[in-house]
């Protein structure tokens, strides 16, 4: 006698829900990093400004902003504009690094006019000038053009600037 076959109803191993529960968890961590990626700041060049008086020192590096307001926010980075008074560290002699507090003149990204005209200004890098806490600036003179915003904003940087 041959043998015959017969189907036999294999019961499927129930899926544990730690399983479906873990891989839950993967994919709302693999998309809460994407979403960082894209919303938080990456490490850029933006935080380095050239000093913009006579002061002495050359390059500076901002690393908080002063008068934080809550108009000049784009996700949740708070971005830097002509006027801001920014907290700098700054080479004063050789191998002598200070803090100051410091007043951005100019900018390297595309900044609107008040007046709304469709006019931008744009810069290759972004300006500063020393200044004190009141916003009194350190320097006697200013180099290059001061953005109409921080003439409007600070009137000692407007002063000095006309004087040229």
């Amino acid at each position: 006698m041959a043998p015959t076959l017969t189907a036999v109803t294999a019961i499927a191993a129930p899926q544990r829900r730690g399983s479906k529960i873990l891989s839950l968890v993967l994919a709302l961590v693999a998309a809460w990093l994407f979403v960082c990626d894209l919303v938080l700041p990456q490490q850029t060049n933006f935080n380095q400004v050239a000093c913009a008086d006579d002061t002495g020192c050359r390059k500076m590096k901002i690393f908080s902003i002063c008068h934080k307001s809550k108009f000049v926010t784009y996700r949740h980075a708070t971005i830097l504009e002509p006027g801001s008074m920014v907290k700098v560290s700054a080479k004063t002699g050789p191998g002598k690094t200070k803090v100051f507090t410091a007043i951005v003149v100019s900018t390297a990204q595309n900044t609107a006019t008040p007046a709304k005209a469709g006019f931008f200004m744009a810069g290759d890098l972004s300006r500063a000038i020393l200044c004190d806490k009141e916003g009194n600036p350190l320097g006697k003179n200013i180099r290059g053009a001061v953005d109409i915003k921080c003439a409007m904003r600070w009137p000692r940087i407007a002063e000095l600037a006309a004087k040229r």
